[in-house]
């Protein structure tokens, strides 16, 4: 039977989706790669009108989500990162993606 360590060592790496506070996705996208942790948050080009001016900016596209590609060892550090809520669960498990979606 193999021991807890070779288990954990042997474990592939996913992307997970995280759930963030509202309107911090690029501002945790940047925090974890500071962190060395792979992540992404797609934006998307508006043209935003105020009274004076229009202006291009970058606004997410999935409001508070953003991707990370770890393993499971990794998930304390994502969860401990400011802005991060949580995981995106599903049957009381962390979420993957396949990384033909992404």
């Amino acid at each position: 039977m193999e021991n807890l360590s070779t288990i954990r060592t042997n474990m592939p790496r996913r992307w997970y989706v995280i759930y963030t506070r509202p309107r911090w996705e690029k501002k945790v996208d940047e925090l974890l790669k500071l962190q060395g942790i792979t992540s992404y948050c797609p934006v998307r080009k508006v043209k935003n009108k105020w009274a004076d001016r229009i202006k291009e900016v970058e606004l997410p596209l999935f409001n508070s989500y953003v991707f990370v590609y770890i393993d499971p060892r990794e998930e304390l550090k994502v969860r401990v990162t400011l802005g991060v809520m949580n995981f995106v669960y599903y049957m009381g498990k962390p979420r993957h993606r396949l990384e033909k979606v992404l």
